[in-house]
């Protein structure tokens, strides 16, 4: 059988590596290449102390492999091998350790690093890409070899031993890279952004700079939601992220999640139709005293209609008030009830709480907890977050003055 030769193409984008789960089927396609982006396959940075984690296929026929790395700073950069048994052992409580050495492929420390072995058995192999104390830029890493085909699903495992994942994705040509967001149980810095939105109007000359810092464009909005679909960017519900975390379901990867505050009506008559016209959904943080309270909040038929088709809605009080101004009374009133009348409305669980104003210490998210919401959600802070701190999320608020190139270098940063 002639040689099979598969490529990483990596682009010059970041984001985190994250987690998915799904064995892979033998001999299964990978991805459309052209559904890369962007599609021309540009090399990529790689930051310091970085770590990718990638995934192939061996049918156990004990033909040799081959795995090369290219780079411009080669001698910052390495890889290791990891064959099935030794990431069950490691996942077990065991060391993790590689397998073979690597080698030049020249004489001089900036050509490319090869590794080249035989394995006994078939299976899922990887191959994890560390770099050192400075940015490199990664070119190119293939897998050669005759029984090497391609996953169906990307990496099903949680590997990297490394507490620093702020890694970079690569939409990879033709495999898929291993996305990793921790599950709860350790506190691990990990890439999600969580988006923040409020209005979704045109403002006149003259609104005030609170305006501008809370409103996007309809035509803004659809222009940032096409680019992400084009991106490779998966929206997922906090939903969803709370069934991963108690190990009942995989998350795609590159996962971003798209957040409305407030409950306001353009969330129904602009935001809603347009995450459906590009197959992706958000989620909805509603005071329950807002909804059908004016012509300018959402109606209770109209988030019916929005949850039945895929979108979450989660808690945002019951009034919008300052909760670290309130008795501890009144605070657990606005975030226990504000949840059972969302539940009991929707006959949806609720996952998440945004915090009203993004104001809340320790007092108000340790209610929350106990409330029974899997997360707490802040409004600003970034696109980071950790593993340990899932009721003090951070989010990034997009604001009207942003192009879509400023848009782009925020969700990739």
């Amino acid at each position: 059988m002639a040689n099979r030769v598969l490529v990483f193409f990596l682009t010059i984008v970041s984001t985190s590596l994250l987690i998915t789960s799904g064995a892979p089927s033998a001999h299964a396609s990978g991805p459309d290449p052209s559904a890369a982006f962007p599609p021309d396959g540009a090399p990529r940075v790689l930051l310091a102390n970085a770590v990718m984690w990638y995934r192939f296929e061996y049918n156990g026929d004990r033909s040799p492999v081959e795995v090369t790395l290219s780079a411009d700073a080669v001698d910052t950069i390495s890889f290791t091998v990891y064959t099935p048994e030794q990431v069950a052992l490691w996942r077990s409580g065991g060391e993790l350790k590689g397998v073979g050495e690597l080698a030049r492929s020249g004489g001089s420390p900036s050509d490319d690093l090869v590794w080249r072995g035989n394995f006994k058995s078939g299976g899922s192999y990887y191959v994890a890409v560390q770099n050192g104390m400075n940015n490199a830029i990664l070119q190119r890493l293939s897998v050669i070899g005759s029984s090497v085909y391609l996953p169906a699903a990307p990496l099903a495992v949680t590997l990297s031993p490394t507490p620093e994942l702020n890694s970079l994705d690569t939409t990879s040509r033709p495999l898929t890279p291993g996305p990793f967001i921790p599950r709860v149980g350790s506190a691990y810095t990990f890439r999600l952004p969580i988006l923040m939105y409020h209005h979704l109007f045109y403002l006149q000359a003259g609104a005030s700079n609170l305006w501008w810092e809370l409103t996007v464009s309809p035509a803004a909005f659809e222009g940032q939601v096409a680019y992400l679909a084009r991106a490779g960017f998966h929206t997922i519900t906090f939903g969803q992220w709370d069934e991963y975390n108690r190990g009942a379901r995989a998350l795609p990867v590159n996962p971003i999640i798209l957040t409305f505050d407030d409950g306001w009506r353009d969330h129904y008559t602009v935001a809603y139709p347009i995450l459906k016209k590009y197959g992706m959904v958000g989620t909805f943080f509603a005071p329950t005293n807002y909804i059908g309270s004016s012509p300018g909040t959402l109606r209770w038929e109209e988030v019916w209609e929005m949850s039945a088709n895929g979108m979450e809605f989660g808690s945002h009080s019951m009034s919008h008030p300052f909760l670290t101004s309130l008795s501890a009374d009144r605070a657990w009133s606005e975030i226990y009830n504000s949840k059972h009348i969302l539940e009991t409305r929707l006959r949806q669980p609720v996952a998440a709480f945004a915090y009203p104003y993004g104001s809340y210490n320790n007092l108000v998210s340790n209610m929350v907890e106990q409330a029974g919401y899997g997360f707490g959600i802040g409004a600003w802070g970034g696109i980071y977050q950790n593993s340990a701190a899932l009721y003090r999320l951070n989010r990034l608020g997009v604001p009207y003055w942003w192009d879509l190139n400023t848009f782009a270098a925020q969700v990739w940063r």
